[in-house]
């Protein structure tokens, strides 16, 4: 059975087993710096170890495994004997690829990012047989994808996808181009009392929209710094007004982006609007007609058109939860308290939002070398 363990200089470290057809075996280890990482690669140790042993490994199985850098390719060919690759089609490989997606137990919405991401890559890979697949090609599509002003993260995620799509394949040309470097890093953006202001009037202005519950819905991503996904999928049992707790927790077609639940503050302010939301419920959700949650796209698609009409540029629906975590920082959360309300999986998530704090001194005026203080000696004036 593999093992993982935490090594404080080199993150977390997976140790497992590979069985050989001739009875031998050979221990090997892998590591990532990222915890979630590391827990998908034990995953896969654990399998292609249970497997080796049962001698139940296709062809398939190890060209996959090889690609995954779990074992080489002669290591490979020792596991099985006479390893004959097997041609796939790209249609063969969608389907895999859409498999192995709903294997690793993402959410539906990743799940259908997934699936979305696909059609630009196959538009330009279907062109070619997957076997005749090169470095030279993957590279070209990035370069196109670049040139069109697809952003490095979104051509990070691309490459990710047919890195994936390759990987039943005896070769993947994909694991050996570099990851796009990420050089636009992008600075947080809130909003200021102000433009909360103007916000909101508009916002009262519309508030027949999404049901009629577009009022609540925008003072609930404000004031409670709520995901999209995790306002609509609200029901009114998840309003605990006794103890002034909103709680998100995992139900029937949605888990929470972090894995867990957690309990979030009910501002003072919010309170009146959750009141009126649990008051007009008529059905299972809270947000909606009764049977049918209003989607996230429609709550971005009307905030959007509030921002328009109020001039606000630069910002996107997002910038009310990023006002939320800020604002609560600067209120005097700790880093721990603000990043368990706002559900992030890591701490330094929560710690990128210091720098919007205005209003702080900085700790370089406090440096102190001890040295004295001179006087500028201002030059005689000679007489004329």
């Amino acid at each position: 059975m593999p093992n993982i363990y935490h090594i404080k200089t080199r993150g977390w470290k997976i140790k497992y087993r590979i069985y050989f057809h001739d009875g031998t075996y050979k221990d090997k280890n892998r590591t990532s710096t990222k915890k979630t990482i590391a827990q998908t690669l034990y995953k896969d140790a654990t399998e292609l170890e249970s497997r080796s042993r049962a001698r139940s490994l296709s062809g398939d199985d190890l060209g996959f495994f090889v690609n995954q850098k779990f074992l080489t390719q002669t290591e490979a060919e020792q596991v099985i004997k006479n390893i004959v690759p097997i041609q796939y089609s790209w249609g063969e490989l969608v389907k895999k690829y859409e498999q192995a997606s709903l294997k690793a137990g993402c959410r539906p919405y990743t799940h259908s990012c997934n699936i979305n991401r696909l059609t630009p890559i196959m538009e330009f890979l279907e062109a070619f047989e997957p076997t005749d697949i090169t470095e030279d090609d993957i590279d070209t599509y990035l370069c196109k994808r670049k040139d069109i002003g697809i952003k490095p993260a979104s051509r990070v995620k691309e490459l990710a996808a047919i890195r994936r799509l390759l990987d039943p394949l005896k070769s993947n040309p994909a694991r050996n181009v570099p990851t796009p470097t990420i050089d636009n890093a992008r600075i947080t953006r809130t909003f200021s009392p102000k433009e909360f202001q103007k916000i909101l009037e508009c916002v009262h202005e519309k508030k027949h929209l999404l049901f009629g519950h577009f009022e609540e819905v925008v003072m609930i991503y404000l004031y409670a710094g709520l995901r999209p996904s995790e306002i609509v999928t609200l029901d009114p049992e998840d309003i605990n007004l006794t103890n002034n707790k909103i709680h998100i927790q995992s139900k029937e077609g949605y888990t929470p982006k972090t894995g867990w639940a957690r309990t979030v503050e009910i501002h003072p302010n919010l309170r009146t609007y959750l009141k009126l939301l649990v008051k007009k419920s008529t059905g299972k959700h809270l947000i909606g007609n009764g049977e049918e949650r209003v989607n996230t796209d429609s709550i971005s698609r009307a905030i959007r058109k509030v921002f328009v009409d109020c001039k606000i540029k630069n910002a996107t629906p997002y910038a009310l939860r990023h006002s939320f975590v800020s604002y609560l920082l600067e209120a005097g959360a700790t880093l721990q308290e603000t990043s368990e309300q706002a559900g992030h999986k890591r701490l330094a998530t929560t710690q990128k939002y210091l720098h919007t704090i205005p209003g702080k001194k900085s700790p370089v005026h406090n440096i102190d070398f001890g040295l004295k203080k001179t006087k500028k000696k201002t030059p005689k004036k000679t007489p004329n």
